[in-house]
Order: structure tokens, then sequence, then C-alpha cells
């Protein structure tokens, strides 16, 4: 059995597809015939296709680029050179009709997507989508057209990681994501860090430019107390993150979609909230546990200012007790 599937662009929702991805893979080996395959192309942009090599089973990765996806013709020149064998089934996870146009591009024998706009014109299978509803679940309702029966949804995460330090429980460390606010540090952070005594923090600035992350968060150090111990991080991957945040003590950020990779790797996330709409894009079907601090709670504002001295005071109560040092026991198996 081949099917392929068109993830979402953005990286939020595309992580948000991986439990509907889980079960699918889970419920089509069992339907498998004796000698039957099951083989599963994963369609995605270019950038952050990456983030597709923490499912925990094999499938078959075909890059798009953002060109590609400019008309129906586009990306019928794009994906008639994807090496692909006869296409039994084919799963548009968005509203987007030149998306649900690929179905027909691989001739697909069955095209499964939304009940939506002119997408009736090239799906043979339409689902309702789920108006306001959590993404996950809105991807999840796609199994309808594949499945007779669907399972509840599961609550899922990454496959088993390699650790960044392998001192790391000898030496447990925090990870912050710093924010930089007109090309500075968040200058809440240098208070934060105070509290602290005989510390592992590890530093990464994902909204900076590559070139630039690691200069700044030299800077950024050199002006800390130096009563703890200081790392840097160049988010350059989102493999790498995750190794790094997998045996973390936790994951500090402001508004992020490395919120869901995190949750997905069973890390401890603890999410400074501006504006993030956790109800419908939240990690609300992954292992790692997320405290969310949002500023627009009267509980963490004062006047008309954001409040961080009771956030801070929470998230020093947990790195201080050193509570969750290591996420990820299991290590017998781990791959690279």
């Amino acid at each position: 059995m081949n099917i392929a599937i068109k993830l979402p662009n953005d990286l939020r929702e595309k992580v948000l597809t991986f439990p509907f991805l889980h079960t699918l893979h889970e419920q089509l080996k069992l339907q498998l015939e004796e000698g039957e395959q099951l083989i599963i192309h994963l369609i995605s942009l270019k950038s952050d296709i990456d983030v597709l090599n923490l499912l925990p089973f094999h499938a078959y990765y075909h890059q798009l680029e953002k060109d590609d996806l400019k008309s129906v013709f586009t990306i019928h020149r794009a994906c008639s050179n994807f090496n692909m064998n006869t296409i039994d089934c084919f799963i548009s996870t968005t509203t987007s009709f030149i998306d649900a146009s690929i179905g027909k591009t691989l001739r697909a024998k069955t095209t499964i997507g939304y009940e939506t706009g002119k997408n009736g014109w090239v799906l043979n299978k339409k689902i309702k989508l789920i108006s306001g509803g959590h993404k996950s679940e809105q991807v999840y309702i796609l199994l309808k057209g594949i499945l007779d029966e669907i399972p509840s949804m599961p609550f899922v995460e990454s496959r088993i990681l390699e650790p960044t330090y392998l001192d790391h429980r000898e030496n447990p460390y925090i990870v912050i994501n710093i924010d930089y606010l007109s090309g500075e540090p968040n200058p809440e952070w240098f208070e934060f860090i105070e509290f602290f005594v005989n510390k592992r923090f590890v530093f990464m600035a994902s909204d900076v430019h590559l070139d630039d992350q690691k200069e700044k968060l030299e800077e950024f150090i050199e002006k800390l107390p130096r009563k703890n111990t200081y790392k840097v991080y160049e988010y350059d991957s989102n493999i790498s993150f995750a190794k790094l945040v997998s045996y973390s003590m936790g994951f500090v950020t402001h508004d992020s979609p490395l919120v869901n990779i995190a949750s997905y790797c069973n890390t401890l996330v603890f999410l400074i909230n501006i504006k993030e709409n956790l109800k419908l894009y939240g990690p609300e079907f992954f292992n790692g546990e997320v405290w969310n601090f949002s500023l627009n709670d009267p509980n963490y504002t004062s006047g008309n200012k954001h409040d961080y001295s009771k956030i801070f005071d929470e998230l020093f109560n947990y790195i201080d007790d050193k509570k969750g040092i290591v996420i990820n026991e299991d290590e017998k198996d781990i791959e690279a």
C-alpha cells in the first residue's frame, strides 16, 4: 500500500499532524495482507522538513519549494518529478486547492481532503472540516476517509534521540530561548539569572539570524554573574534542537513553534505566552507538559506592564528543586 500525504507549510501545524500520522501508520500496518508493505510518502516544504525525522517510523520525504505552490501548474511540474510508484491513496491535510490537486497529479486511486472551496473538483472522498477545532483534531478527522473506525486520539511522542551532552544526568541543564527586543536581549532575563547559583543554562535565540546567534548570545553571557555555568546553542536544525531539549530539565521560551517540538519530545515546556492560542495550536496531544504563563492573564500583569517576577518565582522554584532532571530514562535503543 502506497500512501502520499501533503503536510501543512507552517511548522506549528506540521508538528500538530503527528497524532494523525502515528495513528494512520499503526492502523494501516494492522490491515496489511501477508507480504504487503506500507509505504508512506510525506510531501512538505523544504523549510523545516527535517522535523519529520522525529517520527518513530520510516517514511519517504519529498520536498517542495515555495514557488512550487504558486499554482496548480507549478505544483504539477514539481510533483511530476517525485520518485513514487502507483499511489493508492493521497491525503491533503490543508484546505488549499493547490495541495488537494496533488492527488490528481500523482494519479492516486483515492484522494482525501476537506470539503471546502473547489477541493471537490479533485477529491473523491471529502471530509467536513471541524470549524474552530484544535488543529490536531481537525487533521485527525481525515482518517474517516481511509479507516472504517477511528480510534481515540492518542498522546504521542518522538523517537528516542541521542543526548547533546553525555553528562546530562550529572550536570542537569535548562534551555532558555532568549527573546530579543530591537536587537537587544529582553532585560528581564538578567534579573532572572541573578537568582541562581551553581546552575547550568543553555541559551539559544531562535528569532535571531543563525549567523548572528553565537555572537549575540556570547555578548549576553558576558553580562551575567559568574556563579553559574552557561552554554550557547546555535539553532541550526529542528533535530539538533530536539536532541538538546529531550534530556534537559525543561525548555523556557516565548511564543514559538518550538513549543510543539519540545512537547513532542516529552520535554517540560515553560511558555511565556504573549499571543499563542494553545486551544487551537498548542501541543494538546503530546506527552510533554506545558506550563502556560499567559502575559494576558491578570496574575502576570502589574498595571499596564507585564509582570515577569511572578512567572520567574514559579520557574525558580522548579529549577532550584531540580525536579524532572531526566525526561528520557530509557537510552537502551538510542537512534542517531
